[in-house]
């Protein structure tokens, strides 16, 4: 995932950007806000990867939020200016090499797996598999990763698959980022068997989409399109020799 168009867009407009996923597509995240907000503990330090700017639950009572994202706008950083807990750092989220191990008690991943996407599926899936590790390095033991991914039925993941390279053709074509969506059945498999063995996938549950989505920049009726949101909840355990 390179830093080109589609994000020095991203940094320009960020914050037009910001009112437009909202205008979309508040209601899901009035949906996902409920699942989030519970799980976070007061005094907490908490990593959110790519939100964009969208903050949809509660951090008023955190030590600390860092945001992380390929690129950090500066009027997003003007919007939080004055909220001490909150800061911005730019990241990959498949190498977060300027984040130290086990500083998080959560990590919150909203919405940004299937902007993982390169040109073949294997590359696709290794990028996945090598953000999600990531996530789980920079927690805590006994600290949680908190995903919420665009998930897709299993017979269109599948046509994705096979029509992988054209449909990434199909992206660039429109300039818009290369994007891959897994069924949600596809991604519990990936988050059982490809992150580190102290881990452990406790929850997976569907959130649903609200009453519209952004589909190529334009809000589309959520009906009209075979996703939903899956909610997945990872815990990292304790090592035996630590």
């Amino acid at each position: 995932m390179q830093k080109d168009k589609f994000w020095e867009y991203f940094d320009d407009e960020s914050k037009e950007y910001v009112q437009t996923i909202m205008d979309a597509e508040g209601d899901y995240y009035d949906k996902a806000e409920k699942f989030i907000t519970p799980l976070i503990k007061s005094n907490g330090k908490v990593l959110d990867i790519g939100n964009g700017g969208i903050l949809n639950y509660d951090y008023s009572n955190l030590e600390e939020l860092v945001c992380a994202d390929i690129s950090i706008s500066k009027k997003i950083e003007e919007v939080y200016k004055d909220v001490p807990n909150i800061s911005f750092i730019e990241s990959n989220i498949m190498d977060m090499n300027n984040v130290d191990d086990e500083r998080f008690d959560v990590v919150i991943v909203q919405k940004v797996i299937h902007h993982l996407a390169e040109n073949n599926y294997s590359t696709t899936k290794n990028n996945c598999i090598k953000a999600m590790n990531e996530c789980i390095r920079v927690l805590k033991p006994g600290g949680i990763l908190i995903i919420c991914e665009s998930t897709v039925k299993r017979w269109f993941e599948r046509l994705e698959i096979a029509f992988f390279k054209p449909m990434m053709a199909c992206c660039d074509l429109v300039k818009f980022d290369r994007v891959y969506q897994y069924s949600p059945e596809s991604l519990k498999k990936l988050l059982e068997t490809e992150l580190d063995d102290c881990t452990n996938l406790e929850r997976v549950e569907d959130i649903g989409l609200g009453n519209h989505v952004l589909f190529l920049g334009r809000k589309c009726p959520s009906w009209l399109l075979p996703c939903s949101v899956t909610f997945y909840l990872v815990r990292k355990g304790v090592r035996d020799n630590e």
